[in-house]
């Protein structure tokens, strides 16, 4: 494929912002999610910075 074909690719933030989950959406969801998915398929965790963690 000719270069002028070729996608155009630019990157505005090189980095990726944290998710910040609502308590109190979270409070009416996890009830919803339960009863639809089933008790045993919604697990709750604890927040983690996962871009931050180093292997």
């Amino acid at each position: 494929m000719s270069e002028d074909r070729l996608p155009r690719i630019s990157i505005r933030d090189e980095y990726t912002p944290a998710v910040y989950n609502d308590p109190d959406l979270l409070d009416r969801i996890v009830p919803v999610l339960n009863s639809t998915l089933g008790g045993n398929s919604v697990t709750p965790v604890d927040p983690v910075m996962v871009g931050e963690l180093v292997n």
